[in-house]
């Protein structure tokens, strides 16, 4: 898409102008994630909250690129750039405070996870940060005195900015692109702190956040208010869905990296390649990437991903009547953690590692049990029998069928305690397949006045490819359809006026069109 036909998709936004008014509070959107799908997105939250309550309409962003600006002014919307909210004097005087005080309290103590501003936790936040951020650092005995201090330094500035930005501005709603991590998290953080809601985004998935332990939550948690939606998916979309999930055909990186380009084996070959014996238990340890965002829930038994895997190895080298594999997350490479988990284990008779060339699915056949601390493999292994246990709070961990440990104690007892697989209700077979399809569907829906985001990591050219067609397909939209003609925007309307607390793929779709199809 060329310049004239970006400046046209400014100008069809542009029809839906809205007008300041300054007796009127605001939603601030998140500017920050300035990617087309996060901007367009906004865009459509912003319009249906002014449409709906009357709010001004602000993008909040730490930067000065074009689109931000471009787009906001396109709809009318201001941009605060928090940058331009912390007078640099004061910024330094304050985190050489805070850091003499953090550094005396925790850091010399190595107790990260504890560490709050104005007894707002940002601990987690600046934890996932430094593994996140910080290449080879995937647990607290990693962490680099520098990295921490430049760490907690950020958080402290985006607090005391966005603190005067809360001052200056009468903000009534926030919507963020992420609520992890110091970049975006310490916003919702203090705007909870500050009794002002906002929504978490996940995509075009969105739940309504007022407290610290909604905050905490998973995006994707299924209170009985979604599993009632959740079962209500027709049983043919979800068996329909799966088998394509089996093949690798969605363009999401969990999905490609498990079944895409890798090898079926039947369970005979594969007992046969690994050296296993099929009448003893085989149990698979399915390992996370040690970097994203292990306090992505409201608990886990470790303080990490890394951790956690670790402290397993030494639990179950000791479970020698069990057959043991370990498994790497299928997009560790996205990380840059390839080779990372092959030179942590000592492969034994009764530990193994999985070689990379094996399909997701064919491994699971052979498990009897399946362990992680809140991955979606554990609803892919009910699928073939076998039993997952957690060790942590997973966003399904309440729909009856895993085994949730909430001690490192109940952990140990699950482990030694496996044995072989019965087979499991196809009543619960059939939900996990309902909870996988709105999982994913929830994650990569997008309508006709957004596309969808972009994979992470992908090379220069395929990003500017992606972003150059999410322009050209809401320019084809807008171009023959009016915007709030929108199935996004029209839910919106409907999510906002009836205060609801999610909106998600079962609210979006017409399953009955969708199986006609």
């Amino acid at each position: 898409m060329d310049k004239k036909k970006y400046l046209k998709v400014l100008k069809l936004l542009s029809k839906n102008r809205i007008e300041y008014h300054k007796d009127r509070p605001y939603i601030l959107l998140d500017g920050v994630l300035d990617t087309s799908h996060n901007l367009f997105i906004n865009v459509a939250i912003g319009l249906a909250v002014h449409e709906v309550y009357g709010y001004n309409v602000a993008f909040l962003t730490d930067n000065s690129r074009c689109f931000v600006n471009d787009i906001a002014a396109s709809i009318g919307a201001e941009v605060i750039n928090i940058n331009q909210y912390n007078p640099k004097k004061y910024s330094i005087r304050k985190i050489k405070y805070y850091w003499d005080r953090l550094k005396y309290r925790y850091v010399d103590k190595k107790d990260i996870l504890q560490i709050s501003i104005h007894d707002i936790p940002i601990g987690d936040l600046v934890y996932d940060s430094i593994i996140r951020f910080k290449k080879d650092t995937y647990t607290l005995a990693h962490f680099q005195p520098a990295f921490i201090k430049s760490t907690i330094a950020d958080a402290i500035r985006r607090y005391h900015s966005f603190s005067i930005v809360l001052k200056d501005f009468d903000v009534k709603l926030l919507s963020l692109s992420h609520k992890f991590y110091v970049k975006f998290g310490i916003f919702s953080r203090v705007a909870i702190n500050n009794k002002i809601p906002f929504i978490s985004k996940s995509r075009a998935h969105l739940t309504l956040v007022n407290t610290l332990w909604e905050h905490r939550l998973n995006n994707y948690s299924i209170d009985h208010g979604i599993e009632r939606k959740i079962r209500r998916i027709p049983e043919s979309i979800a068996d329909n869905y799966v088998k394509k999930r089996f093949l690798g055909e969605f363009k999401q990186n969990d999905v490609i990296f498990a079944y895409s380009s890798k090898k079926v084996y039947d369970t005979e070959m594969l007992l046969q390649r690994l050296s296993l014996i099929d009448s003893m238990p085989i149990a698979i340890v399915m390992l996370h990437a040690f970097s994203d965002a292990p306090h992505s829930d409201t608990s886990m038994l470790y303080r990490d991903y890394y951790e956690w895997f670790i402290e397993t190895l030494h639990i179950i080298k000791r479970i020698e009547k069990i057959q043991w594999l370990i498994k790497p997350h299928p997009a560790s490479s996205i990380f840059d953690e390839e080779g990372v988990v092959i030179k942590l284990i000592e492969e034994t008779p009764n530990i193994k590692m999985v070689p990379p060339d094996v399909r997701t699915d064919s491994v699971l056949e052979i498990a009897d049990a399946v362990i992680t601390v809140r991955g979606t493999v554990g609803l892919e292994c009910v699928l073939f029998d076998a039993q997952p246990i957690l060790a942590g709070d997973a966003y399904y961990m309440n729909l009856g069928f895993t085994i949730n440990c909430k001690t490192i104690s109940e952990y140990k007892q699950a482990l030694s305690t496996i044995t072989k697989k019965s087979p499991i209700d196809e009543s619960v077979k059939s939900l996990a397949k309902k909870v996988l399809y709105w999982r994913n569907e929830s994650y990569l829906f997008f309508s006709g006045i957004f596309g969808p985001e972009m994979r992470p990591n992908l090379p220069k050219e395929e990003l500017l490819k992606h972003e150059l067609w999410n322009y050209q397909h809401v320019y084809d939209f807008l171009s023959e359809n009016d915007y709030k003609s929108d199935v996004y925007y029209k839910k919106l309307i409907v999510f906002f006026s009836d205060k609801r607390k999610t909106l998600c793929v079962a609210d979006l779709v017409d399953f009955e069109k969708v199986e006609q199809a």
